[in-house]
This record gives structure tokens, C-alpha cells and sequence, in this order.
């Protein structure tokens, strides 16, 4: 465990207090579901328009079948159906939905990126980072095959983003599958790692939107789907750990038995002069040679040493336990599953971190692809996943508990506090990926709103694109993290987060020490737990940025925040005012 040192300086920056009385519990949102998206009811009242499409044309056809010419009403009704298709698929179409804002009550248009990711030949992922260039959080996306790259920054003015890539370096014809942003070299500016189809680029941020290429990783025979970084032998100096997927023109489906299906992963340890070395072999950080979509640097058992957390496609769940540099293979759910986004955070509010785990859906099961080679014997799991942390690398899955369903193809999965209620919400994306009942009633992209019990599933946000991940950060400077939907096809969509809760942010700087350290926000009657964690989580991006917000309710003072770093550092702020920035120097 750790060793604390003594209080260090701090900075803060404030915002209005708000005059909301300490500890009263928030009412749970009334309006919110726990029925299942795809009951009769909930499909009547979230897509209305929709049944009225297809009862006007089941009249018609009625109508046709009782007073149409004989040798005409099986064309007239041909012609009926294939008229409400192309209704339902004008209904469904990208583009910018009516919905709500984070937190209120009335109607909002989301804001829509005038970028949309082009489809490639190889897999359609799509890379995602939040990049801090010149004090402003750019949002970084990655372009499909022969698309370039683009990089967003807020207009404050327009309330429309600005695609500034052409000052930099970062645009890349080649398909970018993955991303995360963070200060490798140590310099104060945030650089920025990016995994395509012809290798894993570094790009050394020099400040004015000024970059240094350099490829730590050449093309090689697997995607690049996930990249994390973290200081996993506290060195002082952050690693790179790249997960990888079989190319599409090698792949069999999914087969759960035979290791040699997937692709090995790489741990990149930085040694001098910004120097990378392959040592996946000698410390076993390699992981069962499964195709992996999603891996991220979690320290599971709090004991300063930050694991890995490995999301398997065919095959399973599994946690690389760090032992002082070295890892040891776990097992945490004992099930063969299409395992795809990873969504971590304290949901039980118990001090250490749990794991929220997509899959590829019931509706899947009878796909022959989906079901592999499972064995006699072997369980496989379709649904998503909620693993409760019930210490020393056991857990609990509590996903009906909490009122989890698990219906559709899932993807990238966030655990967030975003209304600022105190409570961790649960967002995640779902899509119509090939399979055709979707396309009638297409997943939206799914938010689970915390409460005292269960999650409770709120409809106010859509996303009717394909979606990969969803990414949080302040987009327009208002010291409120909003929610930016990242998509395969159709526009990605930002949702500005306007609630009255009561927050705190800590601005951690960009050290290595600081990956993976501990925050505690306590109010002398109840505490709140984070880590800072860097890439990996989400799907293909770096989903957060490096400013852990930290939702109060109505709660109005906060006794002190404890900061825990990796190095056996202790960082206390006595007092600090609610609804502020807490900058960490």
C-alpha cells in the first residue's frame, strides 16, 4: 500500500458556490425506464413516428387485398412495403435528432461535426482522443481509408467545431484505428499516440500546434484496436501498451479454443531519448492470444502497481495482475464471450474500481459466426456485464441487479458521473451491426442514470448513427464535462452538459506518477473514488481528459480532496470551494 509524504501546493481556480443545502439525497428522475428498450410499449412511445409509417401502410395493404384488381394487389403490396422501407430508412437516416440537454427538461439539437468517418476496407473502428494543444481540448478523430484525420476544437462563438488538423501533422490517409493523448516525454505539452493500419505513430507535441512524428511501431500483421499508457514499473517514465485484432482478410469468426486465432499484444517499455523496447515476452504482459478490442491500465487491488484489464473478442475476460513489473494471468468471469468495450469506475462508491464489459447481444445467438467452437461444458455469455470489485481480484456480476439489459451489439462503455447527481451513471454505445431488426428500430446509444439501487435507463440522449465510443471533456470551456458521441457513420454528435449539480474538478498534471493515482473527495460525511485512467477504456480512444470531475449533488462544502499517486506521494487540499478547478502544481 501506499506511504503518504506530506500536503503539496495548490491552485485553484473558482466558479460560482452554489447555495444548495450539504447532504440531501437528489430524487431519482421519474421519468426514467427500467422496462426494456424493445417492449411494445417502449417502442410505441420512443418511436412514433415509426409505428404511424407502418400502420398507414398495413391499411393500405388491407385495402388493396379487399378492393384491388386480383392480378394486381401482390405488386401493389410489394410496392406498399418497399415505400414504408424507404420511409423508415429517410425516419433513421444520420442527422441531428431532436433531444435533450445533460440535466435539463427542455428540448435541444445536439451539435453535429461536419466530419463523418468513412467506412474502410480493412475494419470499420474508429480512432478517438481529447488532446490538450495550447490549453484547449481538441477532440482527435480518425479518418477511414483515404480519409484524412481530423482535429476539432470548439467555436465558442458559432457553437460549431473548427477543423484545425491542417496546422499540424496529425492527418494520416491511413485507416486510424485507435488513439490516446497524453505528455510521454515530459515536457508540459500533450502528445498524442495513434494506431493505423500501417503501424503506431507518436507524435511529440512541441507547442503553437507543432509536432515531431515518430513510428514506435511498424505495419504489422494485426490491427493496432486499443492503446493505454501508464508507468506499470514506476520508473518515472509512462509505457505503451498496444492490444491487437486479426486483419479482416485473416479472420475465421469467432473461435473461442484455439489460441492461435487472435494476435499477441505488445508492452512498448520507453527507455532513453524517448526510446521504445518490445519486453511483452519477458514480463508475460502478452495476454491469452485472443483478438483483443479493448485493453486499459487499471490498478484492480489499489496496491500502487497498475494492472491491465484485457477485453477479449472470442474468448474471455481477463486481468494481467501487475507483481512489481511482472503480470499474472486472471480470470475474473469464468465465460467465453465476444468481450468489446471497457467501462471502469467506482459504481458501489466502496473505494476501488469496477469493470462494465459489452458483448455482442442476445439478439446474436443463434449467428453462427458468434457461437465458435464452444466445447461441451463451456458457458458463453452474450449479454453485457457489470463486475462489482469485491476485492483481492474476486467479483460479482450485478448487471440484472442493477438493472443492466444486454440486447444489443455493444461497443465502446464509459462510467461517468454526468448529471453531477453524486451518483455513477453508465453510458454505452450499441448499433445495427449486420443484423437487420435494427434497421427498423436501431439502437440508440444507451445511458444508464445512477441511483440509489439501480441504473435507471434514460432515453433523452440518442444516438441513431453507428456508434464506437462516446468521449467525455469540456468542449465549450465551462468547467462542465459534456458528452461527445463518436460515430462510424453519420456525423458524431456533442451533447453540452448544462446541469445545476454541484461538482468538483482536480487538474492533475501530466506526470507519469500521476497515471493511475488514487482520488478521494471527502465531505466529512461521505467520500467519492476515482482513478486516473489514461486510454484504454471506451472503444478504440482515450475517452476522459486529465481533469477527474467529481459530481456533489446538492452537497455544498467538501472537507478535503487526498490525491494518492503510483509513487507513494500523498497530495491533500484542505477546504477547497465547491464548482472549481483544484489544479494540482
Amino acid at each position: 500500500m501506499f506511504n503518504y509524504s506530506k500536503n503539496t501546493k495548490t491552485e485553484t481556480s473558482n466558479s460560482e458556490n452554489s447555495e444548495n443545502s450539504e447532504n440531501s439525497e437528489n430524487s431519482e428522475n421519474s421519468e426514467n425506464s427500467e422496462e426494456d428498450m424493445f417492449s411494445i410499449k417502449n417502442i410505441i412511445k420512443y418511436n412514433f413516428s415509426d409505428f404511424i409509417f407502418l400502420i398507414i401502410g398495413l391499411i393500405v395493404i388491407i385495402i388493396i387485398q379487399f378492393y384491388g384488381f386480383k392480378k394486381q394487389r401482390l405488386y401493389m403490396s410489394i410496392i406498399v412495403i418497399l415505400l414504408t422501407y424507404i420511409l423508415l430508412l429517410i425516419q433513421h437516416s444520420p442527422k441531428p435528432k431532436s433531444t435533450y440537454m445533460l440535466g435539463l427538461l427542455y428540448e435541444e439539437t445536439p451539435i453535429k461535426t461536419d466530419f463523418e468517418h468513412q467506412n474502410s476496407s480493412s475494419w470499420p473502428f474508429v480512432a478517438s482522443a481529447v488532446i490538450n494543444i495550447e490549453n484547449k481540448n481538441h477532440i482527435f478523430i480518425g479518418g477511414g481509408d483515404n480519409q484524412k484525420d481530423v482535429l476539432l476544437l470548439f467555436n465558442t462563438k458559432t457553437n460549431k467545431y473548427d477543423n484545425v488538423i491542417s496546422k499540424t501533422i496529425l492527418s494520416n490517409n491511413s485507416n486510424s484505428y485507435s488513439a490516446v493523448a497524453f505528455d510521454m516525454n515530459q515536457d508540459n505539452n500533450e502528445d498524442l499516440i495513434v494506431g493505423r493500419k500501417d503501424g503506431v505513430y507518436l507524435y511529440l507535441n512541441q507547442g503553437n500546434y507543432k509536432f515531431i512524428k515518430e513510428k514506435i511501431v511498424d505495419k504489422l500483421d494485426k490491427v493496432p484496436l486499443a492503446i493505454s499508457v501508464s508507468d506499470y514499473n514506476k520508473d518515472g517514465k509512462p509505457d505503451i501498451y498496444t492490444s491487437y485484432f486479426t486483419p479482416i482478410k485473416k479472420y475465421k469468426g469467432s473461435v473461442f479454443n484455439n489460441p492461435s486465432h487472435g494476435r499477441k499484444n505488445i508492452l512498448l517499455k520507453q527507455g532513453k531519448n524517448n526510446k521504445y523496447s518490445d519486453i511483452t515476452l519477458k514480463v508475460n504482459a502478452g495476454g491469452k492470444q485472443y483478438n483483443t478490442f479493448t485493453s486499459a491500465f487499471i490498478d484492480i487491488n489499489q496496491d500502487g502497481w497498475p494492472d491491465l484489464v484485457l477485453s477479449h473478442d472470442s474468448g474471455e475476460v481477463e486481468i494481467l495482475k501487475n507483481n512489481k513489473g511482472k503480470f499474472e494471468s486472471i480470470i475474473p468471469y469464468k465465460a467465453k464471450g465476444n468481450w468489446m468495450g471497457i467501462g471502469a469506475g467506482d459504481i458501489d462508491n466502496d473505494g476501488d474500481i469496477d469493470l462494465f464489459l459489452t458483448n455482442i447481444g442476445t439478439d446474436t445467438k443463434k449467428n453462427k459466426m458468434s457461437l465458435g467452437d464452444i466445447k461441451k461444458g463451456q458457458k458463453q455469455d452474450f449479454k453485457h456485464i457489470l463486475l462489482q470489485n469485491d476485492g483481492n481480484f474476486k467479483f460479482t456480476e450485478i448487471s440484472k441487479e442493477k438493472g443492466i439489459n444486454g440486447e444489443g451489439f455493444g461497443w465502446g462503455a464509459l462510467l461517468h458521473d454526468w448529471d453531477n447527481d453524486s451518483n455513477m451513471d453508465l453510458i454505452f454505445s450499441e448499433n445495427t451491426f449486420l443484423y437487420p431488426k435494427h434497421y427498423l428500430f436501431p439502437n440508440p446509444g444507451q445511458l444508464f442514470l445512477g441511483g440509489s439501487k439501480k441504473l435507471k435507463r434514460n432515453f433523452k440522449y440518442p444516438n441513431r448513427n453507428f456508434g464506437q465510443t462516446p468521449l467525455i471533456t469540456d468542449v465549450n470551456r465551462d468547467n462542465k464535462k459534456d458528452l461527445i458521441w463518436i460515430n462510424m457513420s453519420g456525423p458524431s454528435l456533442t451533447y453540452l452538459n448544462n446541469n445545476n449539480n454541484n461538482y468538483i474538478i482536480i487538474s492533475l498534471p501530466m506526470k507519469a506518477e500521476f497515471l493511475n493515482c488514487r482520488i478521494v473527495v471527502d465531505t466529512g460525511k461521505k467520500k467519492f473514488y476515482r482513478e486516473n485512467i489514461q486510454g484504454g477504456t471506451g472503444f478504440g480512444g482515450d475517452t476522459n481528459d486529465n481533469n477527474i470531475q467529481v459530481g456533489l449533488g446538492s452537497i455544498s462544502k467538501i472537507k478535503e480532496i487526498r490525491v494518492y499517486t503510483i509513487t507513494d506521494k500523498k497530495y491533500i487540499v484542505k477546504s477547497p470551494k465547491i464548482n472549481s478547478v483544484i489544479k494540482l502544481v
